[in-house]
């Protein structure tokens, strides 16, 4: 006899994968600017009052404008429309019983590929529902990927109270991260991961100097109620 087994993920944080034509936008001009910029400072993000919770990486974050770099112009090379078409797909899959209106915003460009840059552990709570990276310059064989925290409280002992589940089951499986801290995320060039803003997410230390930038780009996508519009009857 065979069992067919049912499977439903509860309490799950799904990773939404979408993989982006690198020929459907300017990658090149992209990263041109970007090695431009990175060669001018390495550790860009220092600049910021709050670099401690960004790490030691170069990071655009709250710094467009700075006359020391040159800008992006994600209109002109075509990433803002790719991005825009993605997040309108995306919220209509989105299961809702009522209308909503969504916004989206570009954050910022990382770029690493010095021994021990890294970005430090964070999410994009309050302010959005959703965050996404677009790894538009990565090499798995070279590059970190990212971690993802698991933010269960039973994370942190699994191993220690159920050491045998804990050691016998397949750590690649993606369904067996419940069990795991941290679970490390290797995509692929030129793909784009969505996943919940409340995701605790970080980029592990570079391992060694390579020639090759590890480059992505961050954005962030907020659902929202419509706003209700006042009516009223004008006397005369």
């Amino acid at each position: 006899m065979i069992t067919n087994f049912n499977i439903k993920n509860l309490f799950s944080l799904p990773l939404y994968i979408v993989k982006i034509d690198p020929n459907s936008y300017d990658k090149k001009a992209f990263m041109d600017v970007v090695k431009h910029n990175y060669k001018i400072d390495p550790t860009r993000c220092n600049h910021h009052p709050q670099n401690d919770e960004f790490g030691n990486l170069h990071h655009s974050f709250a710094d467009v404008g700075n006359k020391k770099f040159k800008d992006v112009d994600y209109v002109k090379i075509g990433l803002n429309d790719i991005y825009n078409n993605i997040f309108k797909d995306f919220c209509d899959e989105i299961k809702t019983t009522q209308p909503f209106k969504y916004s989206w915003t570009l954050e910022n460009y990382t770029c690493i590929n010095k021994s021990n840059q890294y970005m430090r552990s964070h999410q994009h709570l309050p302010g959005d529902d959703f965050a996404a990276v677009h790894y538009i310059n990565f090499n798995n064989e070279e590059h970190e990927g990212t971690s993802f925290i698991n933010q269960n409280t039973f994370s942190q002992y699994m191993r220690y109270v159920r050491p045998d589940l804990y050691n016998l089951v397949n750590h690649k499986e993606e369904e067996n991260s419940y069990l795991y801290r941290i679970y490390n995320c290797k995509p692929q060039e030129d793909e784009m991961v969505i996943f919940p803003a409340c995701l605790e997410h970080e980029i592990p230390r570079q391992k060694k100097d390579t020639e090759n930038l590890r480059v992505t780009v961050a954005c962030n996508l907020r659902i929202e109620k419509p706003q209700k519009q006042s009516t009223f009857t004008l006397k005369e």
